[in-house]
């Protein structure tokens, strides 16, 4: 995997920013609000894939569809719990929190594969709360690649928003990227990388903007 420098200007949006909905029929992500959420015992996936401390601990065994949970580094307890919050939410009825208790271990919100256009700019946006994140803080991965190498041969770009520690109200971040000519299949993840605290995610989307326009020579 060869990790791809920033590709767009980073925005940090005001809380009253218009967005785009979340469930419009042009995002990619599918249940991006986290309203909908399955029973998956994590021992239980763990132990299938032979991974028994790469997973987070799951309020209840609840996972939300359409997306992958880990904490990448290992632990017995995970250093990471991962839930779905009625409480705290930016909208609909629930959002999804992931609360570091280990410094050193990242909490990850990944997508499953998501087909892609190739050749074609995108808007990536989600919004975040934070509570006394201390350390790396908030980040996103933004992946993409050819479909049958995907694992071997993606490119991967790391973002951070501006404000990715400390405490703070609901805040939206958009980030724009390009996909490559032999990008068909995508992975998007959102992570507490490295760090103490708690951080929600709500509606979290990624739309086509059109087609990477050629340079002129």
């Amino acid at each position: 995997m060869r990790i791809l420098p920033t590709l767009s200007a980073l925005l940090l949006l005001p809380v009253f920013a218009g967005a785009e909905p979340v469930d419009s029929p042009d995002n990619l992500i599918g249940n991006g609000g986290f309203e909908q959420w399955q029973i998956v015992p994590a021992k239980d996936i763990a132990r299938r894939l032979g991974q028994p401390y790469q997973f987070p601990i799951l309020v209840e065994d609840l996972t939300p569809d359409g997306f992958r949970l880990n904490c990448e580094l290992g632990g017995d307890p995970p250093g990471v719990t991962i839930a779905r919050d009625s409480e705290e939410r930016h909208s609909g009825e629930y959002s999804a929190r992931i609360q570091n208790h280990d410094g050193a271990q990242k909490g990850s919100i990944n997508t499953k594969e998501i087909p892609i256009q190739p050749s074609t700019r995108y808007k990536l946006s989600f919004w975040y709360k934070m509570q006394e994140v201390e350390g790396n803080g908030v980040c996103v991965w933004i992946s993409h690649g050819p479909k049958q190498s995907f694992w071997s041969n993606r490119k991967s770009s790391h973002h951070r928003p501006p404000e990715s520690r400390g405490s703070s109200d609901w805040m939206r971040y958009e980030v724009e990227f390009e996909t490559l000519p032999d990008s068909e299949n995508s992975l998007f993840t959102l992570q507490l990388q490295n760090a103490l605290g708690t951080v929600w995610f709500d509606d979290f989307t990624v739309m086509p903007l059109g087609p990477v326009q050629k340079e002129e020579m």
